[in-house]
């Protein structure tokens, strides 16, 4: 939630051209695991794995927080 109402502030309506969220899953039938990967303007930022979707995105959520604020990025 942090970081979609970040870039929708930063970026207004086009926020959705400018970051990406992908979600795959593998592993065995009775066991998936889900990977979250987010991009921002085309480069892959953030990854995070979980038992459930969005355990994957928050997880990737805050991959992508944690690398923005190391590059002087303060996501509120």
């Amino acid at each position: 939630m942090r970081l979609n109402n970040f870039f929708q502030k930063r970026y207004g309506a086009s926020a959705h051209q400018r970051h990406q969220y992908e979600v795959t899953s593998g592993g065995p039938q009775n066991h998936l695991m889900w990977e979250g990967t987010y991009s921002i303007e085309g480069i892959k930022y953030g990854v995070g794995q979980g038992s459930n979707k969005g355990a994957a995105k928050e997880a990737a959520a805050e991959d992508t927080i944690r690398l923005l604020a190391r590059e002087g990025v303060i996501v509120p």
